[in-house]
């Protein structure tokens, strides 16, 4: 066997141990036979400039380039069961060797919206190439982002069918998942993450919540926009309000900072723009008290502005190359159209304007920072396990692969989230008499806060309600006071409660609450004590 075949064999026997995969091995080393190109992966690759595709010609061409397709989406869709760091690399450089097998004819042009980005955000170098279709590394972020959001989406909208039910569904899936951070303070630079840091940290920003919110909905064909109100500012860029789900017409209102849809008239579960504008009262009915308001009015929506989400991975031809080639359980969302949306938005009455929302821009733009790179670093340095001893390292490793099976909604059995997560669990006693340094024992703590948390936000979607109190409140709250998770656990706790027709229980942790979410629960406290049965909110 010549040396590029042994390259490719080594591959292989390293990332294709289960039987699927070993089939789908067996048939790619066969090609590879006629095709010793095949070989190159992350590392051999030059990807610092775009380069000219070349054709393969013969008569293998077509059953190679399906080969190499075929692979690269499946390992892209359980890249969580490799160790290696290159493997993500791997599926772009055989995405390359795909993109070399054809001629690409995708009805694609750059958006037209992005002439009216702000000279700041059309300079960005990810801009400069939209049509180029030669992949690159930073690509298999956005890639493996679309997957996670459609594994989730899949999962989290449950059976619903028409478009309000699973906005609705996949809303409280983000508000009872990504707990709700404190504003920066006044002048301090806010840490922007990517939707796909916000899912795996499990929190953010109400703007955070809400991109993710947005995204879960495009991989559903929902169109969900950020509306902003009041005066637009001639100073500066327009502030974001809520979000939008564009539905026949009509925009349905969600308040991730609330953590609710506004309510509408006469118990309809969920309020429309027009519905808000044409009554103040279903708005003033968001007041606590003369004291905390509701911040928003109908005086304030003389001047509705959509924003519609475009992040730049969602532009790129070679994206939409990718996409067309997928269907049925495959399907992934890689490209989003916002002129097409933007001449929906602008026929909807109340909308004064629509716009590309420039957080995506601004969020990619911060982290190429030091400043950024920095913060997320910092951030994410709770989950290094480096600096543990080698016995100590696979308990703290554990929970980082639990979180992206719980992502993909892989709760139980062997392979499962839930195994790794107790994993990561070890007694107090173990952590105290572990021979770390007290940096490495607060590494395994954090693993086990995290584990124990997440391990109750899989009981509860799995309807183990038992099981939930006992992880939200024993195993968090009780066994990490003021932790990182107390927020979200009480929260959840307390919509466990509902749950379980616990109402008086639930209104005692909503109304002692503290959170940032505060006035929405309060919101929902008084909800609960208005009606002796459960209340028609999202659940």
């Amino acid at each position: 066997m010549n040396e590029p075949h042994k390259q490719l064999a080594h591959f292989l026997n390293r990332h294709d141990s289960d039987v699927a995969c070993l089939r789908r091995a067996r048939r790619t080393l066969r090609l590879a036979i006629s095709a010793a190109w095949l070989f190159a992966v992350a590392g051999c690759l030059d990807t610092s400039r775009p380069r000219e595709t070349r054709a393969v010609n013969g008569p293998m061409k077509s059953e190679i380039a399906d080969e190499l397709f075929d692979y690269s989406i499946d390992i892209l869709s359980r890249l969580e069961q490799y160790n290696s760091p290159d493997v993500a690399q791997t599926v772009i450089g055989r995405l390359n060797e795909w993109i070399d097998t054809q001629n690409i004819n995708v009805d694609w042009q750059a958006d037209p919206m992005l002439v009216s980005l702000p000279t700041e955000w059309r300079d960005l170098r990810v801009l400069q190439h939209l049509d180029d279709l030669h992949f690159v590394p930073h690509d298999a972020h956005h890639l493996q982002q679309c997957v996670w959001l459609r594994d989730i989406a899949r999962w989290a909208r449950g059976p619903q069918v028409d478009d309000l039910a699973r906005a609705t569904q996949l809303f409280d899936w983000t508000v009872r998942n990504i707990q709700l951070d404190e504003p920066p303070p006044h002048g301090a630079t806010p840490v922007l993450h990517l939707p796909m840091h916000t899912l795996f940290l499990g929190h953010g920003q109400a703007t955070e919540r809400a991109w993710v919110f947005m995204l879960l909905a495009r991989q559903e064909g929902l169109n969900v926009v950020m509306l902003t109100c009041g005066k637009r500012a001639a100073e500066g860029p327009v502030q974001p309000w809520l979000t939008g789900l564009l539905s026949q017409g009509e925009l349905y209102l969600f308040d991730p900072a609330l953590g609710l849809p506004i309510p509408g008239p006469a118990g309809v579960a969920v309020a429309t723009l027009g519905q808000v504008i044409a009554d103040d009262s279903l708005l003033r009915a968001l007041d606590l008290d003369a004291e905390h308001r509701y911040p928003v009015s109908r005086g304030d929506l003389a001047e509705v502005v959509a924003m519609v989400e475009a992040s730049p991975g969602y532009l790129l031809k070679r994206m939409r190359a990718v996409e067309e080639q997928l269907s049925g359980d495959r399907k992934i969302v890689l490209t989003a159209q916002p002129s097409r949306l933007a001449a929906e938005l602008e026929s909807c009455p109340h909308v004064a304007d629509v716009q590309l929302w420039t957080l995506p821009f601004a969020a990619i733009q911060y982290q190429m920072t030091p400043e950024g790179a920095r913060a997320l670093i910092e951030e994410q340095s709770r989950l290094d396990v480096r600096e543990l001893p080698e016995p100590h390292q696979p308990i703290a490793a554990a929970v980082q692969k639990g979180r992206v099976l719980h992502l993909k909604g892989e709760f139980t059995g062997d392979g499962g989230a839930t195994r790794y997560y107790q994993h990561s669990r070890p007694a107090a006693t173990e952590i105290d008499s572990a021979e770390v340094s007290p940096q490495g024992a607060n590494r395994l703590r954090w693993a086990k806060e995290d584990a124990s948390y997440w391990l109750g936000l899989i009981a509860y979607e799995r309807g183990s309600h038992g099981a939930a109190v006992d992880y939200f409140l024993k195993r968090t709250l009780e066994a990490f006071p003021d932790g990182r998770w107390t927020d979200g656990a009480r929260y959840n706790l307390a919509r466990t409660y509902e749950a379980m027709n616990r109402f008086d229980e639930a209104v005692i942790l909503y109304e002692n609450d503290t959170s940032p979410q505060q006035h929405g629960n309060l919101l929902r406290a008084r909800r609960l004590k208005s009606t002796s049965s459960a209340p028609d909110v999202d659940r």
